[in-house]
């Protein structure tokens, strides 16, 4: 019978028990968290999570093939090769890191995290590398792609096990560079532990996901753990962000400060609206290169100005750099504008005050006549912004609809009046089936109207109380119906 090994104290910087990374050099098969997924040869790690408990399931891994447990905490003998460590949810982490041979030590791996803008910079980032004719992967909120794979995304992040395999993968398949989106929660809960990041990107910070951290401060603690990784990664920092500002004094590596008030090496100027964006010249320290950036939004400058940033600090040419933004796609989801019968609509993933104002604020300043707006209060996330973007959307909007947006276990009226009680005049409605509201939008809308639907981006489902449950994207939805196009 096999003994529990003692408990392994470990620091920051301690990689695995000699005696465990032997084991995942020469017996693992695989590494989870999840005792379902165990096959023989497994390494299982015993996770306490939000709603159970792993080391409930022990038994379950072993009887399933499992050639060796790691615990959180003391256990009785589990029958197989068994290591206590003080935290394993780093453990997993690290494990599949090594089961998978490091695969991020052989990729140029650039991690983008901040409340808003990840997406928009991690697709430049993309475009700017592949004018490199590198070879490029994405993994973040819309995407996991690499070569020519690629799967819907439904974590900003994904578990580590999924991350490591993710990478390895995409390295036997030819890929050079990665860029990841990497959120507050896969911070703090080690997912990207064990990644070695090249560069690492900070775009703001504003209020969301407290629900999951108890304060700001707490937030802005979790998005600074990705700066202080080992090999300290370039940090590329916004500075016209006060917690920007705090973070470029607190980062381990080189600091590579960026914005638009708050320059840094690159600059933009002379601004101007074009290309169905914003024409600028890129300012180097040692060439100037004229950008026509085809992504609307008043962030998208600051957005660009990161991915040149990063991309700099990495040793590409500026002509390279200025090519890779213009030529940049369409980024799922953010800004998708499309007319219909004489309105234009806009689907924007936008579902937090700060990123909701940004687009609002956006079609306010460019709409003739009235702005209508759709959105919803996600479920199980935090109560405090529903009012919030309640009030906000009022302020900037003609006609506010909302209406369910993933409401997961809670009541979809409950958390529409939370969001409604924000509202200060009646401009608004309240439609909770999604179809009815976005259908609603379109037969109020006349010529010269812009209808701003928001939450969602390029999601195809809702969560509801059995789970994620399809749903037609919010694009779709804008596709049944055309509006009225009336002038008066």
């Amino acid at each position: 019978m096999a003994s529990v090994s003692p408990p392994y104290a470990a620091d920051e910087t301690t990689l695995l028990p000699p005696e465990l990374g032997r084991l995942l050099s020469h017996q693992v098969r695989g590494v989870t968290c999840d005792s379902r997924a165990v096959r023989p040869g497994y390494l299982f790690v015993a996770i306490r999570g939000f709603r159970d408990d792993g080391h409930r399931y022990l038994a379950d891994a072993v009887a399933r093939g499992a050639a060796g447990v790691v615990v959180g905490g003391p256990c009785a003998d589990p029958g197989v090769p068994c290591w206590q460590v003080p935290d394993p949810r780093r453990a997993l982490a690290l494990a599949a890191a090594a089961f998978h041979g490091h695969p991020s030590r052989r990729l140029t791996l650039i991690g983008v995290t901040g409340t808003n803008g990840k997406t928009s910079v991690s697709y430049l980032l993309d475009s700017i590398f592949r004018q490199d004719g590198r070879r490029t992967g994405l993994l973040g909120s819309v995407v996991y792609r690499m070569a020519n794979e690629a799967a819907v995304a439904h974590l900003t992040t994904p578990q580590a096990t999924d991350i490591q395999a993710f990478l390895a993968r995409a390295l036997a398949r030819g890929t050079d560079t990665v860029t990841m989106e990497v959120s507050s929660h896969a911070l703090a809960l080690e997912r990207v532990t064990g990644c070695a990041f090249d560069a690492a990107v900070f775009t703001n910070l504003s209020r969301d996901h407290l629900d999951f951290h108890p304060s700001m401060e707490e937030y802005f603690r979790a998005k600074a753990r990705l700066f202080h990784q080992p090999g300290a990664p370039l940090a590329v920092i916004n500075q016209d962000d006060p917690y920007g500002r705090r973070l470029a004094a607190l980062a381990a590596g080189r600091v590579l400060p960026y914005g638009l008030t708050n320059p840094g090496p690159l600059r933009v100027e002379h601004p101007s609206p074009g290309c169905r964006g914003w024409r600028f010249t890129l300012r180097f320290p040692a060439a100037r290169e004229e950008v026509c950036l085809p992504l609307p939004g008043s962030f998208s400058l600051c957005n660009a100005l990161a991915a040149a940033t990063t991309a700099w600090g990495l040793g590409l040419s500026p002509s390279l750099i200025a090519q890779g933004l213009t030529r940049v796609g369409p980024i799922p989801g953010r800004y998708g504008e499309r007319r219909v019968g004489g309105v234009l609509t806009v689907v924007d993933y936008a579902h937090n005050p700060d990123g909701l104002t940004q687009v609002l604020r956006w079609y306010r300043e460019r709409t003739p006549g009235r702005l209508i707006a759709v959105f919803g209060g996600r479920g199980e996330r935090d109560r405090g912004k529903r009012p919030q973007m309640g009030s906000l959307a009022s302020e900037l909007a003609d006609l506010v609809i909302i209406t369910s947006d993933s409401p997961g276990r809670e009541d979809p009226a409950a958390i529409s009046a939370e969001v409604a009680r924000g509202i200060r005049r009646g401009n608004f409605r309240i439609i909770l089936d999604r179809r009815r509201a976005v259908a609603a939008a379109m037969r109020h809308a006349r010529r010269a109207d812009t209808v701003v639907i928001t939450g969602r981006g390029q999601e195809a489902f809702q969560k509801l109380p059995a789970g994620e449950t399809p749903f037609p994207r919010d694009r779709e939805l804008v596709a049944l119906h055309r509006p009225p196009g009336r002038s008066g």
